[in-house]
């Protein structure tokens, strides 16, 4: 039976269009409850998440909005420091609050990809030529590292879901740039997307993870056979498997 306050709290947050709001009003509620309250919320957010209920999964969303610090640092140190005070047996909930060391590793043969020529374009510029409506231009700059020029190349009218898919799944890359997709309002909703960065095994574990809860059985399938990303990522998603089933 579902919690009428936890119900009556997660569908007022759901309903919150406006992402960075909805994370404030979130970090808010976590600071002010105390112990017991938060972790029933949280451990009741996340059961419902596994069986897929769209609320759940978007406070889970906006939780790793705060986590990760997505719009505001010191909000975000503060939640952090409340949660490491919260003792729960849910793996899924503890990897949310302390995410397990990194994973990564370079595939054999796996290098990294750079355009030489735009190698010796100083930052500055690139900042300046990642809003410039020149298609070939752009498609040169996917390759970036920095996350302001990949910020300046999302906004971009010109860009197209291929080319998000492309800096998504680029590998060897930096979790900035992953962020920096993450925090796009447009393009962390395209299904697609969201898979490639979580098969991205650069991608910061939280991110990954809540990206999990998006997923349908076959995505689900290939991600937990998928021997390049992180183990418990592999175990959450058989994990939501076998939930779904039930």
């Amino acid at each position: 039976m579902v919690n009428l306050q936890y119900s009556t709290f997660v569908n007022k947050l759901a309903s919150i269009r406006e992402r960075r709001l909805r994370s404030f009003v979130l970090a808010e509620k976590i600071l002010e409850l105390d112990e017991e309250s938060l972790l029933s919320l949280l451990e009741d957010t996340v059961k419902f998440s596994f069986h897929g209920d769209i609320n759940a999964i978007e406070v889970l969303f906006s939780l790793v909005d705060v986590l990760e610090a997505i719009f505001d640092k010191e909000i975000s140190k503060k939640v952090i420091a409340k949660l490491n005070s919260v003792k729960t047996s849910n793996v899924t909930l503890k990897h949310l609050i302390i995410p397990p060391p990194a994973h990564r590793f370079l595939k054999k043969g796996e290098v990294e990809i750079t355009d030489v020529k735009m190698d010796y374009i100083p930052l500055g510029v690139k900042r300046s030529l990642a809003k410039k409506m020149d298609i070939m231009l752009l498609r040169r700059m996917v390759f970036e590292r920095d996350p302001l020029v990949i910020k300046h190349l999302l906004s971009n009218p010109l860009i197209t879901e291929k080319d998000v898919l492309k800096i998504s799944s680029l590998r060897p890359t930096t979790s900035s740039v992953i962020k920096t997709i993450f925090s796009s309002d447009k393009w962390i909703n395209y299904y697609a997307v969201k898979e490639a960065i979580i098969k991205n095994p650069y991608t910061p574990f939280r991110i990954a993870l809540v990206l999990l809860f998006y997923m349908q059985k076959q995505e689900l399938e290939s991600i937990k056979k998928n021997a390049t990303l992180h183990p418990e990522i592999r175990y959450e998603a058989n994990k939501m498997i076998i939930v779904r089933k039930s």
